[in-house]
């Protein structure tokens, strides 16, 4: 029987009567702690128990009949709400049919944490102070909070969270209430760049964002720095170098002067300052010292470059060589810029001064290899710098270098000298000798002929120094001037020989010899005998030269006259053929008839020339000879009342038109003045008006002789 009742049951279930979730508790949750909320969880069917599990722990059980399993919580807290929900439906008997479960949902319950805090002595300084350059650990605590925040680290608005070090969570034990501490340690190398900077600790929750900050003094060693490393200044201005010091805490600052050791005596401290930069403080180093509680200062130094026109410090005095030795001269100039040296040598004998050619621009001393005459005389060095633009010059003293030695011959010379036949030739050199020349001759062929000094031959007869012909004398040599007063060394002479009515047998060498106590030299000359230019021939190609002169100059003007009277013969025969034609047609009275010469086919100018004709009104016209035309006047400027259509055709219509009524006007007059000469031959008694005949007087007057007409005509460049 019982059997029987566990199988009809097991048919009832089994045939649609089973329990089943109509609604389940659906998706997690979250939720603010303090607020009412409702886990909804409806069965149809229900045959079994409602179970509540909260953390896989039964929080809840109940068999409700409308099968309503929600569970309703009025006030969530943390402890009790927060974590894993699920809803359960027991089998409807043990052992047969089947349970519900349904998903889990997770409550989160909110909880807003505390606000950040960053540990600091005291805990509510504003400042940390962090020694630079040096590894830093600082701390950031957030308690409570569900779920736990995240935190960040900010250096003036620049994320650096990447150098946290860690980051942990436990309960804070201090507080006795199982809160939740959470910990982020930042590990970060700070520099004086960052002195004065915002460090800020931030934690983030959904129920909203916290911060904690402090201002960061990074505390650094003093670090020292100067405008420039050499200060130039010129001699006798203000020196004013500062010295700059970045230090924290604030540093102690002094100079020292870095020969000396001891700390400069300053007004200011950090400025090292002096009334007047002299010269010998050219070079002088000073050092900039500074220090504070976290160290000394690496000095910086400063070098002054005192700028100044260079001056001599040491010459050499007069020197003395001998031929073929080796000297120097020095010159020591002091200067900043170091000074260009430069050597001069003023020459003895023409009082020039010749730069001396150097390898470098500061040669203060003068190396003479193989001393010679030429080298001898007076010597200086010039220095030269430059300051602000402004070129400085000094020179030396004066170095006198004296030569002795065997006598030379300075000067090179030609060695041929050409002298003219039969006349004076004279032959001349040059040698210098200290001590003087103890011997001077000179040597042709087998003669020698002595060369005394011009105050011993003014003692001697001057036969002593001819040759037996008496062609050849050999003059006194004498010193030769130099054109420094100042100078007493020079020691070089002239020797001359002369040779009269010279000959084609003097054409030879003529050596000269001198000699001292140190040794002789000589030099060779060789004389050529040339004839002499005729005066004669002189005077002929002078008159030559003039003579063509003259003739190429008349050739000249006498072309330049042809051509002139050629054009004028051509003007004139123009004119005295248009005169022609004009008397002509007067002599008939048919000015109609007057034509005018057809004017030049070359050009196509638009320009008249004033051309004056002569012409004779008188009765004997006829048997009076034609006059020369006058000589036409010069170009005037261009009638425009003459001119035609621009055509050379218009243009002659033009002239020709003007001329006409010029030519008609005097042709009626004179015929006006013929009938008053017939009327009087046929009425001679008859005597007319006073007046009248005064006028008609007057108009014959006008009348008889040569008229001269103004005419205008054509010139050739108008076709």
């Amino acid at each position: 029987m019982i059997k029987l009742t566990i199988f009809l049951l097991s048919f009832r279930f089994s045939s649609g009567f089973s329990q089943y979730f109509a609604v389940t508790p659906g998706h997690n949750l979250t939720i603010a702690e303090g607020t009412g909320l409702t886990l909804p969880c409806i069965v149809t069917n229900l045959q079994g128990s409602c179970v509540w599990n909260h953390n896989n722990v039964a929080v809840w059980t109940g068999s409700p009949a409308n099968g309503d399993c929600s569970l309703k919580i009025n006030k969530v807290s943390l402890e009790k709400h927060d974590g894993l929900w699920q809803c359960q439906v027991t089998p409807p008997l043990e052992g047969v049919g089947e349970g519900l479960v349904s998903k889990p949902i997770t409550i989160t319950v909110l909880v807003k944490p505390d606000r950040p805090h960053i540990e600091r002595t005291p805990r509510h300084a504003q400042v940390i102070p962090i020694t630079a350059n040096s590894s830093e650990v600082i701390t950031c605590n957030v308690y409570n909070g569900n779920p736990l925040p995240t935190i960040e680290w900010f250096l003036n608005g620049r994320n650096i969270t990447d150098q946290a070090v860690s980051r942990s969570t436990m309960p804070a034990v201090a507080t006795g209430k199982g809160d939740i501490l959470t910990m982020s340690k930042l590990q970060y190398q700070f520099s004086q760049e960052h002195n004065n900077q915002t460090l800020s600790c931030q934690a983030h929750h959904p129920t909203g964002s916290t911060s904690d900050s402090v201002t960061v003094e990074v505390l650094y060693i003093p670090i020292l720095s100067v405008p420039k490393a050499v200060y130039s200044v010129k001699e006798g201005s203000r020196i004013n170098i500062e010295c700059k010091v970045d230090a924290n805490p604030p540093a102690t600052v002094y100079w020292k002067n870095q020969a000396q050791g001891d700390p400069v005596s300053l007004e200011t401290p950090r400025v090292l300052f002096f009334e007047e930069a002299k010269r010998d403080m050219n070079g002088a180093v000073y050092e900039c010292y500074a220090q504070n509680a976290k160290g000394v200062a690496r000095p910086v130094s400063v070098r002054l470059d005192v700028l100044y026109p260079p001056h001599s410090v040491n010459y050499s005095s007069e020197q003395t060589v001998q031929t073929g030795k080796s000297i120097k001269l020095h010159c020591y100039f002091d200067g900043n810029p170091k000074p260009e040296v430069h050597w001069y040598q003023i020459d003895p004998r023409t009082g020039q001064h010749h730069k001396i050619d150097m390898p470098s621009d500061n040669n203060q001393i003068l190396y003479i290899y193989n001393a010679s005459y030429s080298h001898e005389g007076e010597y200086y060095c010039q220095a030269t710098n430059m300051i602000n633009d402004i070129t400085n010059v000094i020179k030396s003293p004066l170095m006198v270098l004296d030569i002795y030695g065997v006598p030379a011959f300075p000067h090179m010379e030609p060695m041929l000298v050409e002298g003219p036949r039969g006349q004076e030739s004279r032959l001349t050199l040059d040698f210098c000798s200290d001590p003087a020349p103890s011997k001077v001759y000179w040597h042709y062929g087998s003669i020698q002929l002595d060369v005394k000094s011009i105050d011993y031959s003014n003692s001697e007869s001057p036969s002593s120094t001819n040759h037996s012909l008496l062609r050849h004398r050999s003059l006194p040599f004498s010193a030769i001037q130099s054109k420094r007063s100042s100078s007493n060394h020079y020691k070089c002479y002239e020797a001359h020989l002369e040779i009269r009515d010279t000959d084609i047998s003097d054409e030879r060498d003529y050596t000269l010899y001198v000699q001292n106590e140190y040794g002789v030299a000589s030099r060779v000359l060789r004389l050529k005998v040339v004839s002499p230019i005729s005066m004669g021939l002189v005077v002929a190609s002078a008159l030559a030269v003039i003579f063509a002169t003259i003739l190429l100059s008349f050739l000249l003007m006498m072309l330049m006259k042809c051509r002139r009277k050629q054009k004028d013969d051509v003007d004139d025969e123009e004119a005295k053929e248009d005169a022609q034609v004009l008397s002509q047609a007067i002599n008939t009275n048919n000015t109609d008839q007057i034509k005018a010469k057809p004017p030049s086919e070359k050009g196509n100018q638009e320009n008249y020339e004033l051309v004056y004709a002569n012409l004779d009104f008188s009765n004997n016209a006829e048997n009076r000879p034609i006059p020369p035309p006058t000589k036409p006047k010069p170009v005037i400027a261009q009638r425009t009342s003459l001119r035609g259509n621009g055509t050379p055709a218009g243009n002659l219509a033009g002239v020709m038109m003007a001329n006409q009524q010029v030519v008609a006007a005097m042709a009626a007059q004179h015929q006006v003045a013929q009938q008053q000469q017939q009327q009087q031959q046929q009425y001679p008694n008859q005597h007319p008006h006073p007046q009248q005949q005064s006028q008609n007087h007057q108009h014959l007057a006008s009348l008889h002789g040569t008229e001269y007409a103004k005419l205008s005509f054509p010139t050739k460049a108008d076709l």
